[in-house]
């Protein structure tokens, strides 16, 4: 088995990843609104209280899968960084080692 690894394509990976943060911030607007509409429609103490919980914690785990794309992105680049350059200095060792065969 062969493990190869396209820096660009790891780092291309950023721009595909960075929009679902938006995407993110945009479903948890939408949720706390939407939500926020009910339980001011509500009008039983009860389900007003279980929908307030519900809407605290549905924008925390959409915030926090938010947060966790921008670790991922900020991976994605870093290991392409990574890649890229080791790969540059195995080519140089390469041909160091080459040149002093002659």
């Amino acid at each position: 088995m062969t493990l190869s690894v396209n820096a660009k394509e790891l780092a291309a990976g950023v721009s595909k990843v960075a929009p679902l943060f938006g995407d993110c911030q945009t479903a948890t607007t939408t949720v706390v609104d939407s939500l926020g509409g009910m339980i001011s429609a509500v009008g039983h103490p009860g389900l007003s209280s279980a929908l307030e919980s519900f809407t605290e914690s549905s924008a925390n785990a959409l915030l926090n899968t938010a947060h966790a794309l921008t670790f991922i992105a900020a991976g994605l680049k870093s290991n392409a960084a990574e890649y890229d350059k080791t790969e540059t200095n195995n080519a140089n060792n390469i041909n160091k080692a080459g040149q002093g065969a002659k």
